[in-house]
């Protein structure tokens, strides 16, 4: 009898080493598994912010939004004025579904007093937001938070041809394949833990410029419905907000907003203050603000560096007088915000800088494209018109030779080579530059798109053909040419017009230029 029970508690006890080998085996190769998932995951802006916050100590506001929150609200500026803690923690293009499961995911390591939210996140919709909700799943530690953030995005959208769902939720099905790449990046390698530190706590700069116009006319008090998809997703919010009982404001910031998104904050409004949060639209205080829309902005949705800092004062501001935030200022547990401020300062200081820079070439963009369709002297055009303001779009007609020094140097200022028997067909701006030589008398089109050079208000298409007969067409608006010589479109690249447009003719008596009006 005892031999028996001797036999059976050694198997139990064999069998429970099995057991647990097995279990600790597993363990080792789940272990194993996340960290080459975190490898293969990348790096760059989006896996620093996700990841950053949790190297982070107590904050006392977390900003939750998309690519205007990072490059609107300065962290570490707030900290200087006001003695708070905060932290952007944001993604481009964030989906509205995302905004929830950025919350809970802060409250895993936080907690803060207030969440600030980026409301415009609630208006916006894309049925192919499948890159933007990897910027944060990707990022993510593995937990049952990420796997329902995924499962939450695809319920509310038919997968695209192509992608596989499975890859979201393990991302190295995706990834694997790029092994080359991510191997020899020293930043993968860095990550391997995932874990990261985000040197100015969310923060971003914006090193662009882009002039536009003061919104006017949008203040209205009609309402216009939110989309169904958005309007479910921002009430569980509020029920989840309000189960947590969380400090919420939600936030507009200031952009070239229309009358319609108006219409739409203005149920967005309605609903979260019936709900008991705050809700706040800066668009309003454009003046409190000082924001001039000919120098603060990078587009029309993102603040730059100057705009950034004029939002930051007055919502600092706000925060203080309508909220309860300590001011940690001289406590030596913070000194770190200290030391990050002075490096944030200095790297203001640098990109304030460059922005001016672009600032004042812009303006003297805007002289240039005044005089241009003044200027009758073909080497004085040209070096008018070569301005990285401007794209220049060109096109010949005919058969034509560089006869004498003039024409020669008008051909440098476009960067076009002497040629014999060719035709040539050329578009530059600032981000792209084709040149094409063609055999005389072939007819080809190139299309491609301009007003690109420093993501300004949008983007044209052209067409341009060259031969015996020669066109220029920026979208609808199309110019044909029928007589020999080099046509020169002028187009602005800060207000996405065409400027001016001429034909350069080589004469016995010297070169000619003939403007034919746009």
């Amino acid at each position: 009898m005892q031999v028996n029970l001797f036999i059976r508690d050694f198997r139990m006890k064999n069998k429970a080493k099995k057991i647990i080998g097995c279990m600790v085996f597993l363990c080792l190769i789940a272990i194993v598994f996340m960290k080459i998932t975190y490898l293969f995951s990348g790096s760059g802006r989006e896996r620093e912010a996700i990841l950053g916050i949790k190297e982070e100590g107590p904050l006392d506001m977390v900003y939750v939004g998309a690519s205007a929150a990072y490059t609107s609200w300065q962290p570490l500026k707030a900290w200087n004025d006001c003695g708070f803690t905060s932290y952007t923690y944001a993604t481009g293009g964030l989906p509205a579904v995302s905004v929830e499961h950025y919350i809970k995911e802060v409250l895993k390591t936080k907690t803060p007093e207030l969440f600030v939210v980026d409301a415009r996140t609630f208006l916006l919709w894309d049925d192919n937001a499948y890159v933007k909700i990897r910027y944060g799943s990707d990022s993510m530690d593995y937990s049952l938070n990420r796997f329902s953030l995924v499962k939450d995005f695809f319920d509310y959208r038919t997968i695209a041809e192509g992608d596989d769902r499975l890859s979201y939720y393990l991302q190295i099905v995706k990834y694997h394949s790029n092994y080359k790449a991510v191997l020899s990046n020293e930043d993968n390698w860095k990550l391997i833990n995932n874990k990261e530190v985000s040197k100015y706590k969310g923060w971003t700069f914006m090193e662009y410029h882009c002039p536009l116009e003061l919104p006017k006319g949008f203040a209205t008090k009609e309402s216009k419905p939110l989309k169904k998809e958005n309007l479910r997703i921002l009430n569980d919010l509020l029920s989840y907000c309000r189960e947590k009982e969380l400090e919420v404001l939600f936030v507009v910031y200031p952009y070239a907003i229309s009358i319609e998104e108006q219409k739409q904050y203005n149920t967005l409004q309605k609903i979260v203050e019936d709900a008991g949060f705050d809700f706040l639209n800066t668009n309003f205080s454009y003046e409190e603000m000082n924001l001039n829309f000919q120098t603060d902005f990078n587009d029309r949705n993102h603040l730059n560096c100057f705009g950034a800092e004029k939002y930051t004062n007055f919502l600092e501001k706000y925060l203080v007088e309508n909220y309860t935030l300590p001011d940690h200022r001289g406590d030596g547990e913070y000194n770190s915000w200290d030391e990050l401020y002075l490096q944030f300062k200095d790297d203001e200081a640098e990109t304030k800088k460059n922005v001016q820079e672009m600032i004042d070439n812009k303006e003297r963009g805007e002289k240039a494209a005044g005089l241009l369709p003044t200027v009758t002297d073909p080497i004085q055009w040209a070096a008018l018109a070569n301005n990285n303001n401007f794209t220049a779009l060109i096109s010949t007609v005919g058969q034509w030779k560089a006869d004498d020094i003039e024409f020669c140097t008008i051909l440098d200022q476009f960067g076009i080579e002497e040629s014999d028997d060719r035709y040539i067909l050329r578009v530059i701006s600032g981000y792209n530059d084709e040149l094409l030589d063609l055999k005389s008398y072939e007819s080809i089109k190139e299309t491609c798109e301009i007003g690109k050079a420093e993501t300004v208000h949008g983007e044209s298409s052209v067409e341009i053909t060259s031969g015996l007969t020669g066109s220029l067409s920026v979208d609808d608006i199309k110019y044909v040419f029928d007589a020999d010589g080099i046509y020169v479109g002028i187009y602005n690249n800060n207000t996405s017009q065409m400027i001016d447009l001429v034909r350069i003719i080589c004469q016995n008596k010297g070169m000619e230029i003939v403007h034919l009006g746009v």
